[in-house]
């Protein structure tokens, strides 16, 4: 289970009105209401050690992206982030706002130690928004992504809590 702080009771610190407002965007909880994503997707956010997040344009209310957070160990107060945007938002700074919001939260209000992110090697401008948002690059493991595109090799990367 997440830290406590990262329940229902954690996540209305963050989210009082259901969502944050930030300069572009809106991050959203996932829920029935909003419909923004199937029932798989909802699905992810009844497990105690995952939550997903909608990323929201402020301009439209249009859905872009998410952003997905599991806990690694509780233990050692761990988690591990993945994020997507559409390909018509990339390289608009979006994810990096975005993602940058999320940190912050899951290190002030919940308190967790650190944070670790990967990409396929094939994909380097998510390392990018990764050293954007203060991750550093710990190593590559070979052939540890798989997806519906094949294996590829991994870059992963972490923030620590300071």
């Amino acid at each position: 289970m997440l830290s406590p702080c990262l329940t229902t009771v954690g996540l209305s610190l963050m989210f009082g009105s259901g969502q944050v407002m930030m300069k572009c965007l809106v991050l959203l909880i996932l829920s029935k209401k909003n419909g923004l994503f199937t029932d798989w997707w909802l699905s992810l956010n009844d497990q105690a050690n995952r939550y997903n997040w909608a990323i929201v344009l402020q301009s439209t209310s249009q859905p872009i992206g998410r952003i997905f957070v599991i806990e690694l160990s509780e233990e050692n107060a761990e988690l591990e982030i993945t994020y997507e945007i559409g390909k018509k938002w990339w390289y608009q700074g979006l994810m990096t706002e975005a993602l940058k919001e999320i940190i912050r939260f899951l290190f002030e209000d919940v308190q967790v130690n650190r944070i670790v992110a990967y990409h396929a090697k094939e994909n380097p401008a998510s390392g990018k928004v990764m050293k954007k948002v203060g991750m550093t690059f710990c190593k590559m493991v070979p052939g540890a992504y798989t997806c519906n595109a094949g294996t590829f090799d991994s870059y992963y990367y972490s923030i620590e809590n300071q």
